[in-house]
């Protein structure tokens, strides 16, 4: 399932979770089986703990840019940097020379 940039790197989507949840509830309800009820419960805590990750501070750190040393903000897979309003003026976008 894909990252939060698109990347396939084993983090779940809100919206294949929700599929894959409905699926084991379906399952559950329909056979009863244990072993349903057991991955919804695996599921549900995992999501419980990405949940208390995302609540905390992100990591900021410094990187090797290709201009010289730059910031880092890594949360999840998705690498950003919040920049203060008017920083880039009236641009709409950046890109990196080649």
């Amino acid at each position: 399932m894909g990252g939060l940039d698109g990347e396939a790197n084993g983090n779940l989507r809100g919206h294949c979770t929700r599929h894959f949840l409905t699926m084991l509830a379906q399952a559950y309800a329909s056979t009863g089986e244990k072993v349903f009820g057991d991955r919804i419960r695996t599921m549900v805590g995992a999501l419980a703990e990405v949940w208390e990750a995302l609540r905390r501070d992100p990591v900021v750190r410094s990187a090797d840019g290709p201009f010289g040393p730059a910031l880092e903000q890594v949360r999840g897979s998705c690498q950003y940097v919040d920049l203060p309003g008017g920083t880039l003026g009236d641009a709409t976008a950046v890109t990196r020379p080649r």
